[in-house]
This record gives C-alpha cells, structure tokens and sequence, in this order.
C-alpha cells in the first residue's frame, strides 16, 4: 500500500481534498486534487468496522474528472490560455512531475508549444519540439487507419474472420474472431501476459509476434464484452501485411508516414533507436516491476519489441500533422474516419481510438504507456483543437493532458 501512494505521489504531487462525497462507518469516498497538477483523484477508502479503524483496502480512480469539474476549472485561468498553459507547465516541472512536450493546435494555427525538462538528463541534453518519443500505444491508431485504409479500397471487409489473413491461427480463433472484433478490443484474446516477455523482446518480424499471440484460449465469446488486447492489434499487423503484400513497417511508411509528411516518425528495433531521442526514466526498472522510489533509466532492450500493437517513435509536430491528416481525409475518406472514432456502445473504445468527453467536449485520440514513457493525442473536433503531450517520465502525459483537456473551450 505504501508503495501504491509513492507512486500516486510521484505522478499527482501533493494533494488535497476537495470534495467529500460519502462518509459511512467504514467507507469513505473523496475526491482528491492535485495542489501542483491540478489532476483529480477518485478515493474510496476501507477500514475495518469494529476495533482500531485499521485501513483495509484502498481503490483509486486515476484519469477521471468529476461532474462538477468545469465550476472548479473557470476560475483558474486569469490569463489567455497559453499564458497559462505555460504557467502550468513550468509548475509540473519545477516540481519534478514533468519533462517532455506539449503541443496545443487550433485548425492550422499552434497556439502553443513548450519544452521541458532533459531528453537524455546524463548529457544535460535539452527537450526540443523535435525530440523523438516512443509513443507506445498512440501506434494502435496507426494499425486501425491502415486497416480502414485496406477496407476502403476493397481489400478487406470488417465482417471478414482473421482465418481468412492468417489461417495458422487456432481455429477457434481463426473462424469466430473478425477483423471489426480485433478493431474493438471485443476479441476475447485479451494481454499478452509476463509469461510472453522475454520471447516478445527478442521478435524481429510481425510473423513472430503473431506466433506468440496467437496461442491460447478466448476469455469470452468473440463481440459479447471488451478487454483491451495488444494481442489483437498484434494479428491486425498481420492481417494488413497479408492484405497488402508489404510488411507492416513500409506499409506505414508509405500508406500513413509519407502522406501525413510524418517525417520523423518510425519503427526502430532497440540496436536503432534515433540517437536524439528522448530516454525513459522511470520508477519501474522492468515491465512487470513494483514502484520503487528512485528514478533510473529505463533500458529498450528491456521493453516489448515495437509492432501494431504500439512502441513507435514520433514527435509533437508529426503527431499533428497526422491528427490533420485524418481529420482532413488524405489519410482515409471521412465516412471511414467517422467509423473509427465512433463509440455507439459507449464503452471509452471505438475502433483503435480512445474516445470520450470532457464538460460536453468530445475528443478521440490514445494514451501510450510504459516505463520511462507517457504519450496522449487528443483530437477535439466540434472545437477544432489538437492536443499532443509527450513525456519520458511514468506518467506526465495522462497528468498534464488530462488538465490541459479540462481548460479547453
């Protein structure tokens, strides 16, 4: 449990409680905010009922804002928006909670964008715009656009089941999983778990990852719930290397990267990595580590090997030219875009994006998270804003981002 709210610390800074929402002989529920980050925190706290109130069980909410937010927020900017963004930021930053970049676009224009913090912290090298991150995650975008890409030219069909790509797989897999189920996180195939990790490291090719994640049993009927699955995203980097006779790295390439003008954007094996980019550090010195107070540099050869499920590298102005891109349909057609970032059962997921709202405001975009790295791309689109915060710390992105998202209007 200490070791839960040193890590809660080193994220959020100091807190305070705003809002008591329920007290009851042995549950209390609160919501807590950052004094620094001005992040909101979900607390239910359990003791015992009888004796000497010992705690029992603590459950966090991280990444969720209150209803009432919005009443909180309006008196806090005092100054145009990136007066106070920058404000803000330097905050997060002298405080330790912070080093990467932000950058906030509205239709062509940058309204803002700011440095902070050290790209490799040995070398005293400093952040700069174009500073490559591992963006983990945000790379499942990619993968849904470029399947939307191939279902769009007539390709592939949403319906198709992954058998019809890859007929290796188990058959239980092959004949009920479709390509929309992969898409939707609805596949059943969930993680891919610590017994994979030293075997996913050492993967040179999507054939070999979809080796490893292509084994086992469907947690649930194929469309019937939703798990997050990198394992899915992993089978749909096949399917679109099948689908298109190229390998998933040229593919992007030249379907997303090139056309985007996505020019310092690309898959790296560990040997490769860009030599300015920005290095992890991180309270966690493994994948499967428990927090530990100091930070120490995460090494790459330790992180999964990157793929369609995540681990690309980019930058904060690539990763607005391709929010343009998209929204603009040089990537794919408007209708296709709309599908992708829909979320009919209201589920958080659509097809490879995040989705949600704010106070009303809807966006759509991903999170990427791993040890030494946090990313966040969000698209606004009744607004007409573009959100990218890249951090290589734990969790500076979702921390940032997530009151960044609050302040827009």
């Amino acid at each position: 449990m200490l070791a839960r709210w040193g890590e809660v610390r080193s994220a959020y800074g100091p807190l305070e409680i705003d809002t008591i929402i329920s007290v009851a002989p042995a549950i209390a529920t609160v919501w807590l905010r950052g004094t620094i980050s001005r992040s909101w925190l979900f607390v239910r706290l359990v003791t015992d009922s009888i004796g000497d109130r010992r705690v029992r069980s603590i459950g966090l909410g991280r990444g969720s804002v209150p209803a009432f937010a919005d009443g909180r927020n309006i008196g806090l900017i005092r100054t145009p928006l990136p007066a106070y963004l920058d404000e803000y930021m330097r905050r997060l930053s002298d405080a330790g909670l912070f080093s990467g970049v932000v950058a906030l676009a509205h239709a062509d224009s940058i309204l803002f964008q700011r440095t902070y913090g050290f790209a490799d912290r040995d070398r005293r090298a400093p952040m700069r715009m174009d500073t490559p991150f591992d963006i983990a995650s945000i790379g499942k975008t990619f993968t849904a656009v470029g399947v939307a890409q191939l279902a769009e030219r007539g390709a592939l069909r949403l319906a198709d089941t992954v058998g019809r790509f890859l007929p290796q797989l188990p058959r239980a897999i092959a004949g009920r999983v479709t390509i929309a189920h992969l898409l939707e996180h609805s596949s059943g195939l969930g993680e891919l778990g610590a017994g994979l990790d030293s075997a996913m490291r050492r993967s040179q090719s999507v054939g070999e990852m979809i080796a490893l994640a292509g084994r086992g049993e469907l947690a649930f009927p194929p469309g019937t719930d939703v798990s997050y699955s990198n394992r899915g995203y992993i089978l749909l980097g096949g399917v679109i290397e099948r689908a298109s006779g190229t390998r998933y790295d040229e593919y992007l390439r030249r379907a997303l990267f090139q056309p985007a003008q996505m020019t310092r954007t690309g898959i790296y094996p560990a040997n490769a990595l860009p030599a300015d980019r920005a290095h992890r550090y991180t309270h966690f010195e493994s994948l499967r580590a428990t927090f530990a107070p100091a930070l120490v540099e995460f090494a790459p050869e330790n992180d999964l090997a990157p793929g369609p499920h995540g681990g690309a590298y980019s930058t904060a102005p690539d990763l607005l030219r391709y929010a343009r891109a998209l929204t603009r349909g040089t990537l794919v057609g408007a209708e296709w875009v709309d599908s992708l970032v829909r979320d009919p059962a209201n589920t958080g997921r659509s097809r490879g994006f995040e989705v949600g709202a704010i106070a009303g405001r809807r966006y759509f975009g991903h999170l990427g998270g791993a040890p030494g790295m946090n990313s966040m791309l969000r698209v606004f689109p009744e607004l007409g804003y573009t959100l990218v915060v890249l951090s290589n710390f734990d969790s500076g992105a979702n921390v940032a981002g997530t009151h960044i998202s609050e302040m827009i209007r």
